[in-house]
């Protein structure tokens, strides 16, 4: 994620930025210009592109994972699809309202929590580690609430799949949980396939068949 711009083309990027706006007639006159900025100035604005890239370092799914970020403000969720390539991670309203693109996150060692990848920020991961559909089990050992899910016969095309399971996975983490809980944090996990009737009576199935920790 690092840009690529050389610091030592900095002056010649203004030059050509001046250009577009000036009308220099030669190479002398470009000279003049190049001749009015501060000495210092390449180190002057080295200095500051250096200040303004940042490393993080984070976890995904277990994994350390440290980058450099420049003058991109890239979410979460861009990053695990194109940079981890962990497709799981859907986009769709990118506006936190559909819940494909949920994942679990936690700071520093405290308690995870569900947020929408679309609306954080990766430079926000700072410290975190961060945990998909794709973290919780694999096709040979699948985790309770995946199995569990595939038992009841939870999903349709599967593209809301990988949210719900983050949901439910976090619904049942939490104490005391009940059936209500459970169909209220998973409101805003939206099926596309116009069966959230019956993704909602699965949801409760899988609460009945005793998968609460």
């Amino acid at each position: 994620l690092e840009r690529q711009s050389p610091c030592c083309s900095l002056r010649k990027r203004m030059l050509n930025c001046w250009r577009r706006h000036i009308d220099l007639k030669s190479d002398a006159e470009e000279d003049s210009y190049a001749q009015d900025l501060p000495p210092d100035y390449d180190l002057v604005m080295a200095a500051k592109d250096k200040e303004a890239k940042r490393q993080i370092q984070f976890k995904v799914n277990g994994h350390e994972r440290i980058v450099v970020l420049g003058g991109q403000n890239i979410t979460l969720a861009e990053y695990l699809r194109e940079y981890e390539y962990l497709t799981g991670v859907k986009l769709s309203c990118q506006e936190g309202g559909c819940g494909v693109c949920q994942v679990l996150l936690s700071i520093e060692g405290q308690s995870r929590v569900l947020v929408n990848s679309c609306l954080r920020k990766l430079a926000a991961c700072d410290g975190c580690e961060i945990w998909t559909n794709q973290g919780l089990g694999t096709p040979i050992a699948p985790s309770k609430v995946q199995q569990a899910l595939i038992d009841c016969d939870g999903s349709q095309c599967g593209f809301c799949s990988s949210g719900m399971v983050t949901a439910l996975t976090y619904a049942l983490e939490q104490p005391n949980v009940s059936a209500q809980d459970i169909e209220a944090i998973t409101t805003g996990n939206l099926c596309r396939c116009t069966s959230c009737t019956k993704a909602r009576k699965n949801r409760k199935k899988i609460f009945f068949l005793g998968f609460v920790q």
